[in-house]
């Protein structure tokens, strides 16, 4: 999923074919390497404007605060790029998320 989000024709097929629900699941992962997957994906795709409110109706912010707060440097950074694709148009709801 990683490969294929880097192309932005791509991203309607996969926000249709059900998988930002599961990248958001799989960002709080015991798995360091599957945690970067999925960040990167959801970056990625979060940084279409078309495709940003899927990723905060899928609790996308919950799960990219969390990672912040308790992820290795690596991972805070791939969620706060994500942050920050979304904080064009969500920026109460980073705030009701404590993402400052």
């Amino acid at each position: 999923l990683r490969n294929l989000s880097v192309n932005t024709n791509n991203h309607g097929a996969l926000v249709e074919a059900g998988v930002v629900g599961p990248l958001v699941v799989l960002c709080t992962s015991d798995e360091p390497l599957v945690q970067e997957q999925a960040l990167v994906s959801l970056r990625n795709i979060s940084a279409n404007e078309a495709f940003e409110l899927e990723v905060v109706r899928e609790n996308g912010l919950f799960a990219m605060v969390q990672v912040m707060r308790t992820g290795t440097v690596a991972l805070q950074e791939l969620a706060a790029g994500c942050v920050r694709n979304l904080s064009g148009h969500y920026q109460s709801q980073i705030v009701d998320q404590n993402g400052l």
